[in-house]
């Protein structure tokens, strides 16, 4: 069988003659913070910023292409690129996040899954040119490091894109009415059941596919915030969306990195879980009682202004001051939360999985 496994012999022979930082990038952007973290940070914005329809699409798409692809993984049972030609050498750095079967490309299919769907949102967009950077850097990272072949990229493409046509059809099935939304919910809640148990039977061990609880619990969760937390992104500019989310965007990197790097087992399983509850059960609780409090808040301003402007005194300056300190904060706390994600990947993960 075809596997491309005389392109990685090509890109280790040009790697002895690069600089060691090329395969440290490479190894830094092939770690958990871009793989699974900044996807799950994507969710919270879209879902807490934007609306359920993107957000839907997103959290679906990555969480079952991930785990269909893990089934394939130890279905097909193909091995590693080392162990099918010993004149592959890959680095020791990326086999630390290479355990187990190589077909289909698991950080392939995470990159694409994210990436490519936040591509197709932001098409037309400056930032649709970084999204799609990472699905080519990313997938080409894994080859050039030597852990995976030509064949599990292509695999990892062949199967993001099944998943992501069929979740395109069936969610927008899911918004026809309440029924609907419940019956493709609950589905998506059984697959996911039923995938996680096929998973652990082929490994031989329980929660052995990384995306189990996350998907198991993400349909669930989606369902009872529909039906009982009913928090809706208001209709007012980005500024004052983002400024809100902004807490809660923190909390979920606090989640994520504990989590995974302190957790004596299933890391990975249990931080994506725990962040996904709380980003779409937790954090709307609170963002509907901040919600309702600005209302009642914005009513009393009101009144206050109307009391100045009566006595001679123009309130507005004072408040135009206040929206461009807030928007100057956020932007802050933004690129401080980019940067420490950064430097999270840059140090190097404790080997617990």
């Amino acid at each position: 069988m075809w596997t491309g496994i005389e392109l990685l012999r090509v890109f280790q022979d040009i790697d002895e003659s690069m600089p060691d930082i090329i395969d440290q990038f490479f190894v830094i952007i092939a770690k958990a913070e871009f793989q699974y973290f900044l996807p799950v940070i994507l969710m919270a914005v879209l879902l807490w910023c934007f609306g359920r329809k993107q957000a839907d699409l997103l959290m679906f798409n990555f969480g079952f292409s991930n785990i269909v692809g893990y089934v394939a993984k130890h279905i097909i049972q193909q091995p590693r690129p080392w162990k099918l030609d010993p004149a592959i050498t890959p680095s020791q750095e990326a086999i630390k996040g290479a355990p187990g079967y190589s077909l289909p490309s698991g950080h392939t299919t995470s990159a694409l899954s994210s990436f490519g769907t936040m591509a197709w949102f932001c098409r037309g967009n400056i930032l649709c040119a970084v999204f799609i950077a990472l699905c080519v850097i990313i997938p080409f990272s894994r080859m050039y490091l030597g852990v995976h072949t030509p064949l599990d990229i292509i695999a990892a493409a062949a199967v993001t894109v099944a998943v992501c046509l069929v979740n395109y059809r069936i969610l927008n099935m899911s918004y026809r009415s309440d029924r609907d939304r419940m019956y493709v919910l609950i589905g998506y809640a059984a697959v996911a059941i039923v995938l996680s148990i096929v998973s652990d039977v082929i490994a031989g061990k329980p929660l052995s596919n990384k995306m189990s609880g996350f998907c198991t619990l993400m349909p669930i969760c989606i369902l009872i915030k529909e039906r009982y937390i009913g928090y809706d992104v208001p209709d007012v500019p980005l500024k004052e969306r983002i400024l809100p989310a902004i807490p809660g965007l923190i909390a979920v990197v606090l989640i994520l990195e504990p989590i995974y790097r302190l957790s004596p087992v299933h890391p990975a399983n249990i931080a994506m879980t725990t962040a996904i509850v709380f980003i779409i059960l937790v954090y709307p609780m609170l963002l509907k009682r901040w919600q309702n409090g600005s209302v009642t808040g914005a009513v009393a301003d009101q009144s206050r202004s109307a009391c100045r402007v009566s006595i001679g005194e123009d309130a507005s300056p004072c408040f135009r001051k206040m929206r461009k300190g807030r928007a100057a904060e956020a932007t802050m706390i933004m690129t401080a939360m980019a940067a420490m994600n950064f430097l999270w990947a840059m140090v190097p993960n404790l080997d617990l999985e």
